[in-house]
């Protein structure tokens, strides 16, 4: 998507209201910095776990990962999936797997 169609998304977003669609816009224009700086001002006024997994995306903090888990009382998917995906990515697959087992478990009621 070129630059200019984003600019123009985050000001139709600004109007609205709507916080995590102009992060998005941010980041797809590479401004991290700009979308890190709004997302803490949201973080700021209530923290959200999509917020949060968000900011941890940004930061590459997998403890954002597992606040956004504890704040949802362990029910918002993705807070795991990311948490998972992170520990995959560093090469971490023992605890990837333990992630992917807790789910099964969890989801089979074993």
């Amino acid at each position: 998507m070129a630059i200019g169609a984003y600019q123009s998304a985050v000001e139709i977003f600004e109007r609205l209201q709507n916080y995590e669609k102009i992060i998005y816009c941010y980041r797809g224009m590479e401004k991290n910095k700009l979308a890190e700086q709004v997302l803490r001002e949201q973080l700021q006024i209530k923290e959200t776990p999509n917020l949060l997994c968000i900011l941890g995306d940004l930061t590459n903090d997998h403890h954002l990962y597992e606040k956004a888990w504890e704040l949802s009382n362990k029910r918002y998917a993705r807070a795991m999936r990311s948490l998972g995906s992170y520990y995959f990515k560093q090469d971490n697959v023992l605890i990837y797997f333990l992630i992917v087992s807790f789910f099964f478990f969890k989801k089979n009621d074993l």
